[in-house]
């Protein structure tokens, strides 16, 4: 009775779980890092039940959270880095690269239908109509909590302002895009037919 699937921000304190014997696999779906800051923001003025809710952030702009301290920085790259805390410099992001490119399987969020690419290679399987339903609904990119909200535009002083205090993390995500159109052909799963019958590595 072990668990098929383990979830968790903390991939370096996960892995003692794991050994030669009972191994695992790292997959990751990722988020452009502006559109997660975004999100953040929106989703801390809001979300009451969200330990770090702030019903302040529903009185400001975009533009002053990222001129804030409240704003995040570099998420990704703390997490795959393990530096949660302090500053960070180019020997952390090229941590997170190698994390990424050697220990993880890549997809991401805004490719919608790429929650495919774990079904196949993991093989997957929703034997309930509501877990089948649940599964629809990602692929919709229609999650729990999902909060609307305008997008900022790219190249506007919030847009600059974010991309800056993200700067490793904009590099990461464009490594990230790389490293899979190498893989596969294109960034996204659903860009590309898989031949049927082939090794799911090719794939």
């Amino acid at each position: 009775n072990l668990a098929d699937i383990v979830t968790t921000k903390k991939i370096h304190s996960a892995a003692p779980l794991f050994t030669r014997k009972h191994r695992g696999r790292v997959f990751v779906l990722m988020r452009h890092p502006i559109d997660r800051a975004v999100s953040l923001f929106h989703h801390l003025g809001t979300a009451t039940q969200d330990p770090h809710y702030d019903p302040n952030l529903a009185y400001i702009s975009v533009e002053m959270y990222a001129r804030s301290q409240r704003i995040e920085h570099n998420w990704m790259t703390r997490v795959l880095s393990n530096e949660m805390e302090g500053e960070l410099t180019s020997r952390h992001l090229q941590i997170a690269k190698l994390v990424l490119k050697y220990k993880c399987w890549v997809a991401f969020l805004e490719c919608e239908g790429d929650i495919a690419k774990f079904e196949y290679f993991f093989g997957w399987q929703y034997e309930t109509g509501r877990a089948r339903e649940c599964r629809d609904r990602l692929m919709r990119n229609e999650w729990p909590n999902k909060h609307p909200h305008p997008l900022v535009p790219e190249g506007s002083p919030a847009w600059e302002l974010l991309a800056r205090q993200n700067n490793l993390d904009m590099e990461l995500y464009e490594y990230a895009e790389d490293m899979v159109k190498q893989r596969q052909g294109s960034k996204c799963w659903n860009d590309r037919i898989c031949p049927k019958g082939a090794p799911k590595e090719h794939c």
